[in-house]
């Protein structure tokens, strides 16, 4: 496990945090990219700093992925709160997975986290608390790609973005231009704020 404080440019700083334990090289390239942006510059950028990982913390993001998902359906892994969504990922998943039941998406991409047993080789840093990874799913004839951060130390992983075969990658249309899907959308999003609220 890492955890130390970053500064960024404009002197704001926060308290860097990871389930796993970063290189000293992997550290200097987090403490020097933020030297060069502030933190507003690094959460918008739309590709973030690059992080190559070591097998053995692939090896290790495996580990600590499976202790989250083992031994519970993902159903209770969804009503639970242990995997969570963010609202892009939500978007990304009404545009790329198709299905008449918005929770059964949700499962979709659960199954694949549990699924998944390879991690990429990079990792990306945007000036948040933790690196995101990408874990990938080859089963069922397709590749997913999941990228997720690890949060509450380990004990939870929050769903940033859900990545099909390369075909939709580029697909060119945006979900507010398609009305279905955008009130699909802001109906998710809704359900996923109160399900934050009561946390």
């Amino acid at each position: 496990m890492s955890r130390f404080v970053v500064e960024f440019s404009d002197g704001v700083t926060i308290v860097f945090e990871d389930v796993i334990s970063l290189t000293s090289h992997q550290k200097s390239l987090i403490l020097s990219t933020a030297r060069q942006y502030t933190k507003e510059e690094l959460n918008n950028l739309k590709s973030g700093l690059k992080v190559t990982l070591e097998p053995e913390q692939q090896f290790h993001l495996l580990k600590v992925k499976n202790c989250i998902v083992s031994d519970k359906s993902s159903r209770e892994l969804y009503e639970q709160n242990i995997i969570e969504f963010t609202a892009h990922s939500v978007e990304r998943m009404l545009k790329r997975l198709h299905g008449n039941n918005e929770v059964q998406i949700f499962f979709t991409v659960i199954d694949s986290i549990k699924n998944a047993n390879v991690v990429s080789n990079h990792a990306e840093w945007k000036g948040f608390k933790s690196l995101s990874y990408t874990f990938i799913d080859s089963s069922n004839q397709m590749t997913r790609k999941i990228v997720a951060i690890f949060v509450n130390i380990g004990n939870r992983m929050r769903i940033i973005t859900v990545i099909n075969d390369e075909k939709y990658d580029s697909m060119d249309f945006r979900i507010s231009e398609d009305t279905q899907l955008f009130q699909k959308m802001l109906q998710l999003k809704q359900r996923l704020k109160n399900t934050y609220n009561k946390n």
